[in-house]
C-alpha cells in the first residue's frame, strides 16, 4: 500500500512540476524567448562633392530641361498625348467594325487593309504634328537664351547634360525657363492635315 501511495505521490509531483515549468516558460518576457532581430545594414552615404566657386563667364544649360520645364513644353506633351489617345480610339472603332453585318470575305480584307493604311497615315500625322510643335518651342527657346546669357554674363555656354557635376550658380536653365514662359506662355496646334504628310 505504501508503494502504491508513493507512486501516486510521484505522479502528482511530476504533473505539478510540469504545470509550473510550462507556466514559467509561458510567462517569460518575449525578449528571453525570441532572439532579437539583427539590424539591417545601412547603405553607406554617398559623399556630395563640394564644388568650387563659380567660374565667371562659364554657364551651363539643359536644353531638354528648359523645354520640359516650360509651360509650353508641358502643355505640348499633354496635347500630344490627347491626340494619340483620340487616334487610338478612332482606330479601335474602325477595327471593331470589320466583319460586322453581312460583309464578305473580300470586303473584310479590303476594310482591314484600309484600316492599316489609316493607321500608317495617322502615325505620320502625329510625327509631323510633334515636329511642328517642337519647332515652335525651339524658336522661342532661341529667343529666350539671349536674355538669360546676358543676365548671367556668360562668355560660354555648355550643355549641362555633358557635365558630371556643377556648381548650381553656373546653371542658367531656370533663367531660360522663366524667359521661355514669357516668350511662349501658351502653345496651340492641331493634328497635321493628311495633305501635309502625303506631300513628303
Amino acid at each position: 500500500m505504501s508503494k502504491k501511495l508513493s507512486l501516486k505521490t510521484h505522479l502528482v509531483y511530476a504533473v505539478a512540476l510540469g504545470v509550473l515549468v510550462g507556466s514559467a516558460v509561458a510567462n517569460r518576457p518575449l525578449a528571453q524567448t525570441v532572439a532579437p532581430a539583427k539590424p539591417v545594414p545601412q547603405a553607406p552615404a554617398i559623399p556630395q562633392p563640394a564644388y568650387a566657386v563659380p567660374t565667371p563667364g562659364v554657364c551651363l544649360l539643359s536644353r531638354d530641361g528648359a523645354i520640359g520645364g516650360s509651360k509650353a513644353g508641358q502643355e505640348a506633351t499633354v496635347h500630344m498625348q490627347k491626340l494619340a489617345n483620340d487616334i487610338a480610339t478612332e482606330l479601335s472603332q474602325q477595327r471593331q467594325a470589320i466583319g460586322q453585318g453581312t460583309d464578305t470575305v473580300q470586303s473584310v480584307q479590303q476594310r482591314a487593309q484600309a484600316v492599316g493604311q489609316l493607321e500608317q497615315l495617322r502615325s505620320a500625322q502625329l510625327q509631323r504634328t510633334k515636329l511642328l510643335a517642337e519647332q515652335q518651342i525651339a524658336q522661342a527657346l532661341g529667343a529666350a537664351v539671349s536674355p538669360a546669357v546676358a543676365a548671367a554674363k556668360c562668355a560660354v555656354v555648355f550643355e549641362r547634360g555633358n557635365a558630371y557635376g556643377w556648381n548650381p550658380a553656373m546653371d542658367i536653365t531656370p533663367l531660360v525657363i522663366k524667359e521661355l514662359d514669357r516668350q511662349l506662355p501658351v502653345i496651340q496646334f492641331t493634328l497635321a492635315p493628311s495633305e501635309s504628310v502625303s506631300r513628303q
